[in-house]
């Protein structure tokens, strides 16, 4: 589903260059291709959803959506046949998935959030969703835009969360007034429109983070901690002099830092590969000017010449093995910063999964154990409710208390629609009392292999 998002956005990335590079409006391709891409997405769900009890997932042919034209009109009949856009629909994107509200925006990659963003700034990000801030995004880019506002609710997602209120992933100018509700949102904005918002009456306070900049302002308010807890701050020291125990997010700290020196080397690695491959003909060009100078080197030798010396074969290899090596630490240098903390090339499946592992497990921590949250009412009738109290009692016993970085999210986000919804949608899956299936989440796997292994929530 990640990779059908980022292609079409990257179709759309490429119409704007085009029309720049062609000095016309961008308007009327991009239209064409979103309608025609939400139309032909329509059909494939509804002829998906009439043959998905005859027909298996693994047994179907993959389906495509076809668009012509977009690159020279579809009035260009002659090109029409160079001219098509072809963007595979993962069946991901067309089956329903009961159950679980937070499936669908589970898929989308969070690695290039923390790659961007780095540790601070992604728990910061956290933090703000969380305790349902007001949340604009700024980037020069759409395609970063989408990618890092997707993958901020494949990030909730992890702890079975579902955002419940206003997203939209880029919002168009003409919109922006939008920006000025009182409710929690989501919002992407591009950056050129960025004054136009700093102006706009009533805007009140908003968490604004801008990607390209790496850095984050809070409009309107005069005291950033409050409205948004960092959750990586020193913690304060207690009554009795004793500091507060490792908390769950200095835990995920240390975990994304394994995880970033991990897919750094990785990404070094990979661009090495790609460095020595782009320069195969020209090593392969030095290596017979080498091989040739030495043999011309060897035959004025045998002919008795004076010119030149002995020819050592052993030190000639040595030189072209050198030439050939190149350390990390000058890769990265070569690379940029900013090549990497941002690139759609460099897929690394094994640090996404290891990252959505360590979410899973900072959430687990947090709302794993139903118990700590939930209550039966004083009437008796046997269907569990949200306890708050409860909730930040067991949090306090579990070591954020006053004082720590955690508590000030502890307080705020049980107050949240988000966390209403979440006690809800658990409550439902107890009454129901069906099995968890082997394709659920990870959060409610672990969660029920802890449970019935009966082993702790605690870090």
């Amino acid at each position: 589903g990640d990779a059908f998002f980022a292609s079409a956005l990257k179709t759309i990335d490429a119409l704007f260059s085009l029309a720049s590079a062609t000095s016309t409006s961008p308007q009327g391709p991009v239209r064409d291709f979103c309608y025609g891409l939400y139309g032909q997405h329509a059909k494939h769900c509804a002829s998906f959803e009439a043959t998905s009890s005859s027909t298996s997932s693994r047994g179907r042919s993959a389906l495509f959506c076809s668009l012509n034209g977009l690159e020279f009109g579809a009035n260009q009949l002659s090109s029409t046949t160079v001219d098509t856009t072809r963007v595979v629909v993962p069946h991901v994107l067309l089956r329903h998935h009961p159950g679980y509200t937070a499936y669908a925006s589970s898929s989308s990659a969070i690695l290039p959030i923390v790659r961007r963003l780095g540790i601070n700034l992604s728990t910061r990000l956290l933090s703000a969703l969380l305790t349902e801030q007001r949340v604009i995004l700024l980037s020069n880019s759409p395609v970063r835009l989408s990618t890092v506002s997707r993958g901020a609710l494949s990030l909730l997602a992890q702890g079975m969360l579902d955002w419940p209120h206003l997203y939209i992933p880029i919002l168009p100018p003409g919109l922006l007034k939008v920006a000025t509700s009182p409710a929690p949102y989501l919002l992407g904005i591009l950056s050129r429109h960025a004054a136009t918002l700093e102006k706009a009456p009533g805007l009140g306070e908003v968490f604004v983070l801008d990607l390209d900049a790496k850095s984050f302002k809070l409009y309107n308010s005069k005291n950033a901690e409050t409205v948004v807890p960092d959750l990586l701050r020193p913690a304060f020291l207690v009554a009795d002099n004793s500091q507060v125990t490792q908390s769950p997010a200095e835990a995920l700290s240390l975990e994304l830092h394994d995880i970033l020196k991990a897919d750094r080397r990785f990404m070094v690695m990979k661009t090495a590969s790609k460095e020595r491959i782009g320069n195969a003909q020209d090593k392969i060009e030095k290596g017979r000017k080498q091989v040739k100078k030495a043999f011309g080197g060897l035959k004025k030798k045998l002919a008795g010449s004076k010119d030149t010396g002995p020819v050592d074969d052993d030190e000639l290899i040595e030189a072209q093995l050198n030439a050939d090596v190149v350390s990390s630490d000058v890769l990265e240098e070569k690379m940029g910063s900013d090549l990497y903390e941002y690139t759609e090339g460099f897929p690394n499946e094994t640090c996404e999964s290891q990252c959505r592992v360590a979410f899973a497990i900072f959430f687990l921590s947090l709302l794993g154990d139903m118990q700590s949250y939930l209550s039966q009412p004083p009437a008796g009738s046997g269907t569990p409710v949200l306890d708050i109290p409860k909730f930040i009692t067991s949090r306090r016993n579990a070591g954020d208390i006053e004082g720590s970085p955690m508590f000030p999210l502890i307080t705020a986000f049980s107050r949240t629609k988000l966390f209403e919804k979440f006690a809800h949608d658990r409550v439902v899956e107890v009454l129901k009392k069906e099995p968890v299936r082997p394709d659920a989440p990870l959060f409610l796997l672990t969660a029920n292999h802890c449970r019935v292994k009966r082993i702790g929530f605690s870090m």
